[in-house]
């Protein structure tokens, strides 16, 4: 019969300490049934007034909502089949992360460390972080149209392929910001404008 170390960790906390303090937590069930290879544990946990439900097999751990502890995908299942910084998730929109490997269906872990599909306006360090726009500028995923900022031409789109002095995408047409003829479609860089 295996059982998991996490689980017996986690009994110990929730039944006390060396010193026989209860640590205000009390704990039913802990039913193991085991054959073969498998091993199957359920835990009810109660601290306080807050009480989570918990299963393991075979070592994958989910809890009622998402949230088991976990140290790898491995020890979690569905409906949240990923481990991440916080405990096994589903890797939605908006969820914490590290890296992409802690994301699902929004499949990219931004800078501000949550999980986001790469849509218009979500945080981005790269192209590589959006999907549709597919585009990264300084205010995270966009288009790269005329108007939208930039701070290279990577955050522009082939329509307006020009990051001109003004910090915005340009297509190089008359009258549009420049810092010399190669950001002007026609007509030369004059005084800063195509002309």
């Amino acid at each position: 019969m295996r059982i998991p170390l996490r689980m017996l960790a986690l009994a110990l906390v929730a039944c006390g300490s060396d010193d026989g303090t209860s640590g205000g937590g009390s704990s039913d069930g802990g039913s193991t049934t085991g054959g073969g290879e498998t091993t199957e544990t359920t835990t009810s946990t109660t601290i306080g007034s807050a009480s989570a439900d918990s299963s393991s097999s075979d070592g994958a751990t989910t809890t009622e909502g998402g949230g088991g502890e976990c140290l790898m995908n491995q020890e979690c299942m569905a409906p949240t089949p990923l481990c991440g910084p916080q405990g096994c998730q589903a890797g939605v929109e908006g969820e914490p992360c590290i890296s992409n490997d802690d994301c699902g269906d929004a499949p990219f872990c931004g800078p501000d460390g949550l999980c986001h599909d790469g849509s218009l306006g979500d945080p981005c360090a790269g192209n590589g972080d959006c999907s549709d726009p597919p585009l990264c500028g300084p205010d995270g995923c966009q288009e790269g149209i005329e108007g939208d900022p930039c701070m290279s031409n990577g955050a522009c789109a082939p329509a307006s392929p020009f990051c001109a002095p003004d910090g915005m995408c340009h297509d190089g047409s008359m009258g549009d910001p420049c810092s010399g003829d190669p950001q002007c479609m026609g007509s030369t860089c004059q005084d800063g404008v195509c002309g």
